[in-house]
């Protein structure tokens, strides 16, 4: 489309300005005429594509996800909603409620390394700070399910824990 649109355009730019003898004038004016046919057509099918990919359906898409994900988790879905977080972390892989979630559903399943794992990527994040309790929650469970102390597992920041102690 671009690249007619480009012949079309210098056909009548140079009809019109350098050899105007090339074309009559009722031709000049029909091909004017569909330069702007064709950049209205263009411009409309822009738009429409830009509605397929943009972030309203992006939104949408990663929300109706993450709620198939839960539903699927509280249901006991293992696999199911693994899958469901496993996409969104595919497509933002600092989706902190997604990791969050997904490491609980290792846990539940005795998964605890990748527990550990996704929940010392986790704490990297600045984007979790609104969840650095139930981070802090998550660890201790592992380590009651381990046998080790929340302290003990990598990434776990004294300070932090200093501070959601005296935050309680």
């Amino acid at each position: 489309m671009a690249v007619s649109f480009a012949l079309v355009l210098n056909l009548v730019l140079a009809s019109s300005l350098v050899w105007t003898e090339l074309l009559p004038s009722v031709v000049r004016s029909a091909a004017w005429l569909l330069v702007g046919v064709m950049w209205v057509a263009s411009a409309f099918a822009s738009y429409r594509w830009l509605g397929t990919i943009g972030f309203e359906r992006a939104d949408s898409t990663a929300e109706a996800w993450y709620a198939s994900g839960v539903e699927e988790y509280l249901k006991g879905n293992w696999f199911e909603a693994e899958v469901a977080f496993g996409r969104l972390l595919h497509r933002d892989a600092r989706d902190v409620e997604a990791r969050l979630m997904l490491a609980t559903l290792f846990r539940h399943t005795g998964r605890n390394e990748e527990a550990r794992a996704h929940l010392v990527d986790l704490q990297r994040l600045a984007e979790a700070d609104k969840w650095r309790q139930e981070i802090r929650r998550e660890l201790e469970l592992l380590a009651a399910a381990g046998g080790g102390q929340p302290e003990d597992f990598p990434g776990q920041a004294p300070q932090a824990s200093k501070e959601l102690d005296e935050a309680a």
